[in-house]
């Protein structure tokens, strides 16, 4: 067998066998992706959630979303992600078998079917791998904890404020190429405000 045919069988045919699964796989997951979220969509309209299209929903006046892929791919489940929101900004992400801070201990029990849940700006969150449609007790858990008006923990910090028009401006205070857009009205001056958290300390 000349030589050729195996290094073609290598560089060709073995790359268009792999693409063609992947994109057979794909689209077979995509349809039962289709087959889970109306599944989802009737848990959550039985439960008593207004379905919005585009996976938003609107649950005693208050709005949420339901998002999922198809990843893992070969895998079992689907990415899904199920979000509330909410009207305070927090950023924090709590993960299954790590310690939860005391103000979310009330997201502590969706860690029990979800990698990881939390607040993350606005959105009340739980995400995870799973192929089970029954998310609608998670939704309203989720729509209970984005009325909750949650506080931060003052842990300390620096403000620094400068005002004027220095020569030199520190990299921090403005960008080069927009201090020169930055106006210069008669009268007007200019200030600019920095802060910087102090992280907590650890042992």
């Amino acid at each position: 067998m000349p030589l050729v045919v195996p290094v073609l069988l290598v560089l060709v045919v073995l790359p268009a066998l792999i693409g063609a699964a992947i994109a057979l796989r794909l689209r077979a997951k995509g349809r039962r992706l289709e087959a889970y979220l109306a599944a989802v969509r009737e848990d959550l309209r039985a439960a008593g959630a207004e379905p919005l299209g585009e996976g938003f929903f609107r649950w005693n006046g208050r709005g949420g979303k339901i998002e999922a892929s198809t990843n893992p791919l070969f895998g079992a489940g689907f990415t899904v992600r199920l979000a509330a929101w909410s009207g305070t900004i927090h950023e924090m992400e709590l993960r299954r078998g790590r310690p939860v801070p005391a103000e979310f201990e009330a997201f502590k029990p969706l860690l029990q079917r979800w990698d990881s849940a939390g607040k993350m700006y606005i959105d009340c969150y739980a995400a995870g791998v799973t192929s089970d449609p029954k998310v609608s007790a998670d939704f309203k858990t989720l729509i209970d904890l984005s009325t909750l008006p949650l506080s931060k923990p003052c842990r300390g910090g620096i403000f620094t404020y400068r005002e004027g028009f220095e020569e030199k401006v520190p990299q921090w205070h403005w960008r080069h190429d927009q201090r020169p857009r930055l106006p210069r009205t008669p009268g007007s001056s200019r200030c600019c405000g920095s802060s910087r958290a102090i992280p907590p300390a650890t042992s």
